[in-house]
């Protein structure tokens, strides 16, 4: 039997609708050493009967079907217990890619020698029907090998603006995630949290240009709809946990990192919503060891950073600034 090279694994849970455009991307690859490992989580609608009708157009499918909905975490994890290849690789069901994607991909892995690599995606929203492509706002170097601990310093400085929350678009070596017992946390958020210790554990990786990845967004009764506030600070906390007990290094990138979501997350919020949250976010992440960085930080984002920080330290609630923002927008001002 043929060495399979990518397993590409694809969680799938009640995504009929969306679900044959995303099979067809896969089965139609132009790089032909792979295997589809699709987790069917329970799905209630014809998500199942799709999968199975697909299994006949091509034996490279492999179905796992669960007997319990245990959520995409635990689907995901199911599917890298499953995969034969040398390298992984994770695709959304309600997403899907261009013809080369694996093929980029391992070129790019292959040709590196890298323990993941990261490309570019496209935004399609389900509604105005326009693909827009990503903008990224980091001073992200393409092309180029990061492998010394300054190079990953700086990307975890500037994680906030670093694509860093999405699996999708990337390819991994699956040792690298076996042997560092990498696996996805049954919480929401599980992007970001599974991601930001793959920086951290990796010894080298690369971002390149290429967009190969269509992400789906505005999608209505989706399980892509946004998190509540309440799932975000959960995951904030564990985040803040796993870096307070394995990687205490990059505790301030992380402070760095939740504050700045966090600001934002408030300047989002109704009022009433943005004065209850303050002090849940306070309760979770201060404490003596609080520090942020602003190496890496937006003339904007420094501002927001700093007085976000300041009503931390002081025990101010943030709502009164984001009261501001709201009717004076004050970082605009201050900026000009």
């Amino acid at each position: 039997m043929k060495d399979i090279k990518v397993s590409i694994i694809i969680p799938v849970y009640n995504v009929e609708k969306y679900l044959r455009q995303c099979l067809d991307s896969v089965i139609n690859q132009t790089f032909e050493d792979i295997e589809i490992i699709c987790i069917n989580d329970c799905s209630t609608d014809n998500s199942l009967n799709i999968l199975k009708e697909f299994i006949l157009k091509d034996n490279r499918i492999k179905i796992i079907d669960l007997n319990q909905n245990k959520g995409v975490s635990n689907a995901r994890n199911e599917g890298v217990k499953f995969a034969k290849g040398k390298y992984l690789t994770f695709i959304d069901s309600d997403d899907w890619v261009t013809k080369d994607y694996v093929e980029v991909l391992y070129n790019s892995i292959e040709k590196y020698n890298t323990d993941f690599v990261v490309a570019n995606q496209l935004l399609f929203n389900n509604i105005t029907r326009k693909i827009t492509i990503v903008s990224d706002s980091s001073k992200i170097i393409y092309d180029k090998l990061f492998y010394e601990k300054k190079d990953k310093d700086m990307i975890l400085q500037n994680i906030a603006y670093v694509q860093m929350s999405t699996i999708w678009a990337n390819i991994f070596k699956r040792s690298f995630i076996s042997e560092n017992n990498l696996s996805f946390k049954e919480v929401k958020l599980e992007d970001v949290l599974f991601m930001w210790e793959v920086f951290i554990k990796a010894h080298s990786f690369i971002f390149i240009r290429n967009s190969v990845y269509y992400y789906r967004i505005a999608i209505e009764n989706s399980n892509a709809v946004s998190h509540s506030v309440n799932d975000k600070l959960k995951s904030f906390c564990y985040m803040k946990k796993l870096t307070q007990e394995k990687f205490k290094e990059y505790l301030t990138y992380c402070y760095t990192y939740i504050s700045l979501k966090s600001a934002i997350l408030m300047e989002k919020l109704s009022l009433r919503e943005s004065k209850e949250n303050f002090y849940k976010v306070r309760k979770l992440i201060y404490d003596k060891s609080y520090k942020v960085d602003y190496s890496y930080i937006n003339f904007r984002d420094k501002i927001r950073l700093f007085v976000f920080s300041f009503c931390l330290k002081h025990n101010i609630n943030y709502y009164f600034i984001a009261k501001l923002h709201r009717k004076f927008n004050p970082i605009r001002l201050v900026k000009r």
